[in-house]
């Protein structure tokens, strides 16, 4: 059945992306390098083929990506293409000087790039950690409540059960590595707030 918009399990988003076409100045074209302070991210390859490039405690890496590749990474908008692709130009800059630094023997380079990382995030960590806590925490929760329930042989929970269906959203949206189809609350609300108010509302982590 479909209805509104339901959480994903375990309060896990996900999004349809098609990487930027726009060239690079390395010659080849891709998204916006970008950080990840608390989160997880996954990427399921359903066509096309190319690298996912990344720059942290183990060094410079790269990685293939094609249909029968799966790759995560780990943390242990704009509102026009203009905009996107002169945020996605810069980083590029950002992140080459970076790796450079690194393959010149500069650690402290990176170290200091995570130090202003994390200051310039400060003001959104109380609303992160809310984040978690209603949505990952609470989904988690959730189900030990369900698993205790179970232990005594409740079953009641099961009444509730349901299957739904959720379309592909139309709208679209300009992310860090390409045009987003985000099928979950949070990066929808990104995405109408981008488009009422001509700004750029950031992404959720």
């Amino acid at each position: 059945m479909t209805g509104p918009l339901a959480d994903f399990p375990d309060a896990a988003g996900l999004s349809g992306l098609d990487v930027y076409p726009w060239p690079t100045e390395d010659g080849k074209h891709g998204g916006s390098p970008h950080m990840h302070l608390t989160c997880a991210e996954c990427y399921v390859v359903v066509s096309g083929r190319g690298r996912l490039e990344t720059l942290g405690g183990q060094g410079h890496q790269t990685l293939p990506l094609h249909p029968e590749a799966v790759s995560l990474l780990d943390a242990s908008g704009a509102p026009s293409d203009e905009r996107a692709r002169a945020r996605r130009d810069l980083a590029m800059e950002g992140f080459n000087t970076l790796k450079q630094q690194w393959y010149d023997g500069d650690r402290a380079a990176l170290a200091d790039f995570y130090r202003a990382a994390t200051e310039l995030v400060g003001p959104r960590l109380e609303q992160w950690r809310k984040t978690v806590t209603e949505g990952p925490l609470a989904a988690a929760e959730a189900s030990l409540c369900q698993i205790g329930a179970l232990e005594t042989g409740d079953f009641g929970h099961l009444g509730t059960s349901g299957v739904r269906r959720i379309e592909k959203p139309r709208m679209q949206s300009l992310g860090m590595c390409g045009l987003l189809h985000a099928y979950y609350p949070i990066r929808r609300a990104v995405a109408r707030e981008e488009l009422h108010t001509g700004s750029p509302a950031g992404e959720p982590w």
